[in-house]
């Protein structure tokens, strides 16, 4: 009896042992435990959204129904893919920009140019628009400028940080080795950076998709942004609530696809983050 009766308090305790582990202070869990617990709050979300939360909420079913219309009958795919290529010129234009910038920071006559630049980051898109309209014209050209502009001036900021604070022991052990400077540069500022570069990137990325239903809705030829103000217009709360459903889940799956490159190009650091 004595036995049946501890056998059942520490079945008990193996229960409760993995709730306490929730609330315990920088507690690590499992993959397995943090995806669950992800999709526990996923339907809680669902569950609270399809009751009444508020005015500028809509149920949950008449925002999939919203979704549903956007792709059978607005033909939302080509908004959709006008976006996706807007996003990834401004990434690939930003990043050429940015590294070219940054690594010219190891030169101390260029290191001010990034340290200007990075402050354009107080600048709106709105402020600058008739700069970039002059300069630019109209069009996808147009808002591949603004977009690049948003995303280069938040992404200098991040490299440049990145690269003026190399330790100078990494410099110093380089030399050591008998490296040339470019050798050291290489090694030292660019192979020796790039899970911080890859992870800068990954974020700025995502600042990335916050600006573009804005620069779509300043230029309007196009695109998810543009498909979103107009639903905001009309207070269509449910056609609005879906496009930005829709931004959401790309930008999710731009952020996974980011962080698997991560992770390939940086195993060692991405394995020691995690």
């Amino acid at each position: 009896m004595h036995t049946e009766q501890h056998i059942k308090q520490s079945d008990i305790q193996g229960m409760r042992r993995p709730l306490l582990d929730l609330l315990e202070l920088n507690r690590s869990l499992a993959a397995g435990a943090r995806w669950a617990l992800v999709l526990l709050y996923l339907l809680m979300l669902v569950a609270i959204w399809q009751g009444n939360i508020g005015p500028a909420f809509r149920p949950f079913s008449e925002v999939l129904l919203s979704l549903r219309k956007l792709f059978l009958v607005d033909r939302f795919s080509r908004d959709i893919l006008e976006s996706l290529r807007l996003s990834l010129s401004a990434i690939g234009l930003a990043t050429a920009l940015t590294l070219a910038l940054t690594y010219l920071a190891s030169v101390p006559l260029f290191r001010p140019a990034s340290f200007i630049i990075s402050k354009g980051r107080f600048l709106g898109l709105l402020g600058i628009y008739f700069i970039f309209i002059v300069t630019f014209g109209l069009g996808f050209s147009l808002k591949l400028a603004l977009l690049t502009f948003g995303i280069t001036v938040f992404f200098v900021t991040s490299m440049y940080s990145i690269v003026t604070e190399i330790p100078a022991a990494n410099f110093d052990y380089a030399r050591s080795l008998g490296l040339s400077s470019w050798g050291v540069f290489w090694h030292v500022v660019v192979r020796g950076t790039i899970a911080e570069t890859l992870d800068a990137l990954r974020q700025n990325a995502a600042i990335g998709w916050t600006m573009i239903p804005a620069v779509e809705t300043i230029v309007k030829t196009g695109g998810v942004g543009d498909i979103l103000w107009d639903s905001i217009k009309h207070f269509d709360r449910g056609k609005a609530l879906a496009i930005m459903f829709c931004i959401l889940t790309i930008g999710v799956v731009q952020d996974i696809v980011l962080k698997w490159l991560q992770r390939l190009a940086a195993p060692y650091a991405s394995a020691g983050s995690r």
